[in-house]
C-alpha cells in the first residue's frame, strides 16, 4: 500500500465485492483511515491481513465499524500495529460478532493488561476460534487469570501463543488448569514469561489431560532443578511430537533429570535444549532418551557446553540416528577433534540436510578429518561452520569437500578468519556445486586478489542466488570487478558488500552493471557508501526491480 494513494486504493477495494482474500501492510494510521472504508463493501470477505500498519484508535473505530459488515471473515491478522488498551475498546465488541472466525492474530501490540481483558470478553462468543496469537501484547497475571475463565467456551482452540508476555506463577497455573479442560489444544507457547518454580511444581504434579498437545514451548523460564524430571516424564501421556525447553535456568543435576523424564516422550519429532548447561553425566542420560526417540528428525543443543569429552556418551546414538535431518550444536566447545567426531558418526544418517557447527573453536589446521567425513552426509543441504577458526588451510579443505556433496544449497562461513588464497578455492569450487544457491563470507579477510576471479567464475555458476561479501577489505578494484561479472551473471539476485572500503566510484560501477539486459540483481547493499551517492544518479542507475541498502 506504501506504492498507492490511499484514497484510490480505497476505492479500488470497495470495487472488488467478490473479494475473499486481501492484505495492506506498511501504511501510517492516516493513510488506513482512508483505505479501510472500501473495505465495508467486500462482504464475502474470508481473510483480511492488516499486519504491519500503524493503526491507533481512530483507525480501529473505523475497522470495528467495517468487521460488523464482513459476516464470512475467518482470518483476522493485526499483528505489529499500534494498537493499545483503547484501539481494543473500539475492536472487541465488532471481534464479538464474528461469528465464523477461525484465526486471530495480534502479535507485537501493545494491548497491556486491560486490552486483553477487554479482547477476552469479546473472545467468549468466538466459539469457533481455532487459533489465537497474543505474543508480545503484554499480559499479565490478572489478564491471563481473566483470558483462563473465557477460554472454556473455546472448545475448538488449538493453537495458542502466549510468549514474550509477563505471566507470572498464578497467571501460569490458572491457564495450564483451564487450557487441560480442552481436548483440542495442540499447539501451546509460554515461551519467555516471568513464572518459576511454584508454577512449575504445580504443573509437574497436576494431572495432564490434554491428549492431542504435540508442540510445546516453555523456553526462556525457569524449569526448577527438582521439578524437571516429573515434569517432563508426564508429557509422555500426550502426543508431544515438538518440545522446546531452551534456557529454562536449571543445573547440571536438573538437566539429568530433565533427560530422565525425556525417555518417556518417544514419539518427539523436534527437540530443543539450547542454553542449559550439560555436563558428562546429564549427557549420558540424554543419550539413553535420545536413542527411544525413533521418529526424532530436529535436535538442537546450541550452548549447552559440549565439548569432545561430554559428547562422547552421545556418539553412539548420533551413529544410529537414522530419522534426524536438523543437527545444530552451535556455540559449544567442541573444536576440531569433536566436530570430527559429530560428523564421522553421522555418516550413516541418510536423511540429515542441516548441520549446525558454527563457533565451535574448530581450527584450520586441523579441519582435514571434518572436511573428509562431511561428503558421507549426502542428503546434507545446509552447512553452518561461521565463527570457527578456518583460516585458509580450512577454507581449502572445505572447498575439495563440497564439490562431493551435491545437495549442499546454503554454506555459512561468516567470521572465518578466511583470507584470499581460501576465497579464491572456494569461488573455483562454485561451478562445480550445481545445488548452491547461497554463500555468506561475512566479517573474513577477502580483498580484491580474491574477488578479481569472480568476473570469470560466478557467469558459469548454474544455480548460485545470494552472495554476502560485507564486512571485507574489498575496495574499488574489487568493485569494479564485481560489476564486470555482474553483468554476465543470469543467477545472482542479492548481493551484501557493506561494510567494505569502497566510494561511490566503486558503488556506481556495481550500480551501471545492475542494469546489465543479463543481470538478475533484485537486492544490493552498499551499507553507508549509499549516503555519498548523488540521488539523481541513483534514479538514473537503479533500475525500478531493484531495492538499495
Amino acid at each position: 500500500s506504501d506504492r498507492f494513494n490511499p484514497v484510490s486504493l480505497g476505492t479500488a477495494v470497495s470495487v472488488c465485492t467478490g473479494l475473499e482474500v486481501l492484505s495492506v501492510s506498511q501504511s501510517w494510521d492516516e493513510d488506513m483511515i482512508k483505505i479501510l472504508p472500501g473495505i465495508e463493501k467486500c462482504t464475502r470477505l474470508k481473510s483480511l491481513d492488516l499486519s504491519a500498519n500503524c493503526m491507533g484508535r481512530k483507525a480501529a473505530r473505523i475497522l470495528g465499524t467495517i468487521l460488523h459488515h464482513l459476516p464470512l471473515l475467518e482470518t483476522l491478522n493485526l499483528n505489529n500495529n499500534r494498537l493499545e488498551a483503547g484501539g481494543m475498546l473500539e475492536l472487541a465488541p465488532a471481534i464479538s460478532n464474528c461469528k465464523h472466525l477461525t484465526e486471530l492474530s495480534l502479535l507485537g501490540n501493545e494491548l497491556g493488561s486491560e486490552g486483553v481483558r477487554l479482547l477476552s470478553r469479546s473472545l467468549q462468543d468466538c466459539t469457533n476460534l481455532t487459533d489465537l496469537n497474543l505474543f508480545g501484547v503484554g499480559v499479565d497475571n490478572d489478564a491471563a487469570t481473566q483470558l483462563a475463565c473465557c477460554l472454556g467456551a473455546m472448545q475448538r482452540l488449538k493453537v495458542l501463543d502466549l510468549g514474550d508476555n509477563i505471566i507470572g506463577n498464578s497467571g501460569v497455573v490458572s491457564l495450564w488448569d483451564s487450557l487441560s479442560r480442552h481436548a483440542s489444544i495442540e499447539v501451546l507457547s509460554l515461551y519467555w514469561n516471568r513464572f518459576g518454580k511454584q508454577a512449575m511444581v504445580h504443573l509437574s504434579y497436576s494431572k495432564l489431560r490434554f491428549s492431542r498437545l504435540e508442540n510445546l514451548n516453555l523456553g526462556a523460564n525457569e524449569l526448577d532443578d527438582e521439578c524437571a524430571e516429573a515434569f517432563v516424564h508426564q508429557l509422555g501421556t500426550s502426543s508431544l511430537k515438538v518440545l522446546s525447553l531452551k534456557d529454562v535456568s536449571i543445573s547440571e543435576v536438573g538437566f539429568r533429570g530433565l533427560a530422565a523424564g525425556l525417555q518417556n516422550c518417544p514419539s518427539l519429532v523436534s527437540l530443543h535444549l539450547n542454553q542449559n548447561r550439560l555436563d558428562f553425566h546429564s549427557a549420558q542420560e540424554l543419550a539413553r532418551a535420545l536413542s527411544c526417540m525413533d521418529e526424532l528428525q530436529s535436535l538442537e543443543m546450541r550452548n549447552v557446553r559440549l565439548d569432545s569429552h561430554t559428547l562422547q556418551p552421545l556418539r553412539p546414538w548420533l551413529s544410529a540416528c537414522s530419522s534426524i535431518t536438523k543437527l545444530c550444536l552451535d556455540a559449544n566447545q567442541l573444536g576440531a577433534a569433536g566436530a570430527y567426531c559429530v560428523t564421522s558418526a553421522l555418516s550413516g544418517c541418510s536423511q540429515l540436510t542441516e548441520l549446525n557447527l558454527g563457533c565451535n573453536r574448530i581450527s584450520g589446521n586441523r579441519f582435514s578429518h571434518l572436511a573428509a567425513a562431511l561428503p558421507r552426509c549426502m542428503m546434507l543441504r545446509t552447512l553452518k561452520l561461521g565463527e570457527n577458526s578456518l583460516d585458509n588451510n580450512g577454507a581449502i579443505e572445505l572447498a575439495c569437500s563440497i564439490k562431493h556433496c551435491p545437495f549442499l544449497e546454503v554454506l555459512d562461513l561468516h567470521s572465518c578468519q578466511i583470507r584470499d588464497g581460501g576465497a579464491i578455492k572456494l569461488f573455483e569450487t562454485l561451478p562445480a556445486c550445481s545445488a548452491l544457491t547461497e554463500l555468506l563470507l561475512r566479517s573474513n579477510l577477502i580483498s580484491c586478489t580474491a574477488i578479481f576471479t569472480l568476473p570469470e567464475i560466478l557467469p558459469s555458476c548454474s544455480s548460485i542466488s545470494s552472495l554476502d561479501l560485507s564486512q571485507n577489505v574489498i575496495e574499488n578494484d574489487g568493485a569494479t570487478a564485481i560489476g564486470d561479472a555482474l553483468a554476465h551473471c543470469h543467477t545472482l539476485t542479492h548481493l551484501d558488500i557493506s561494510g567494505n572500503p569502497l566510494t561511490k566510484v566503486g558503488a556506481e560501477h556495481i550500480l551501471r552493471s545492475s542494469c546489465s539486459n543479463d543481470s538478475r540483481i533484485t537486492r544490493l547493499a552498499f551499507g553507508r557508501v549509499v549516503q555519498q551517492l548523488d540521488q539523481s544518479t541513483l534514479h538514473e542507475l537503479l533500475p525500478a526491480w531493484v531495492s538499495i541498502s
